[in-house]
């Protein structure tokens, strides 16, 4: 398994290098080259936190088909991904009170899109938090969740984080490491699933399609096709 995220490291190139999915090398263009990992245990689920499911392992998909508004390189420092720059201390961006309560400021990179192509907009971590934060979906009581207040957008770009507490990650808020599960607010799409957690039926919330075969993401792979219990396909998403 090191082996194969080592080659997906490859894969998923760094949010700052140009897109290479074509070029030349000795005057010859390059043919489209196809990655294939093997997988000991079929993802659950291919967001990059799990909802009321315990104990599931998101290595695999949350890093293939998520994008968050950090990174971490391999040194583990934060580096900026959809945000345009990361949270600043004693700046405007981070704001500690005498208090103790935090706020945070992220403003998104222009033109981000959903792989579908519905824009990417700050309203869509609001709804995360709202979907996280819900008492019953698992993940109110864990960190950073519980220790935000509120999730604000200030316009379509900017999204303001109200903490309770200090908290180290509002600087690299991310969930897309191996060990970042509990450090992230990956967003989630409103347009998709708004309705069905406005209906108040969990159940249909938790298994809505779009967990799945359905997964619209924002990451360096689109899903293509997922055929259950044989495979997954994707394809780079630029």
């Amino acid at each position: 398994m090191s082996l194969v995220l080592v080659c997906l490291g490859a894969a998923c190139a760094s949010p700052h290098g140009p897109a290479n999915s074509g070029g030349s090398v000795g005057g010859q263009s390059q043919a489209s080259r196809t990655l294939v990992v093997a997988v000991q245990t079929e993802p659950k689920i291919l967001s990059g936190r799990h909802i009321a499911q315990g104990g599931v392992s998101q290595q695999f998909p949350k890093r293939i088909f998520n994008a968050d508004l950090a990174l971490l390189d391999d040194q583990s420092n934060a580096l900026p991904y959809l945000a345009e720059a990361l949270p600043e201390l004693n700046t405007d961006s981070w704001k500690v009170f005498p208090d103790g309560r935090m706020d945070s400021t992220y403003r998104l990179r222009p033109n981000l899109v959903w792989h579908d192509g519905t824009p990417h907009t700050a309203d869509d971590y609001v709804f995360s938090w709202q979907v996280f934060s819900h008492p019953d979906l698992g993940s109110a009581n864990t960190l950073p969740i519980k220790a935000m207040a509120k999730v604000e957008a200030l316009d379509s770009r900017t999204l303001v984080i109200h903490w309770t507490e200090p908290n180290a990650v509002a600087r690299g808020l991310q969930s897309l490491g191996s060990s970042g599960g509990t450090n992230g607010l990956p967003p989630l799409p409103r347009f998709v699933l708004g309705p069905a957690l406005a209906s108040s039926n969990l159940d249909a919330f938790i298994n809505h399609s779009y967990w799945t075969q359905d997964y619209v993401g924002l990451g360096p792979y689109r899903l293509d096709r997922w055929e259950p219990g044989a495979f997954i396909e994707a394809s780079a998403f630029d």
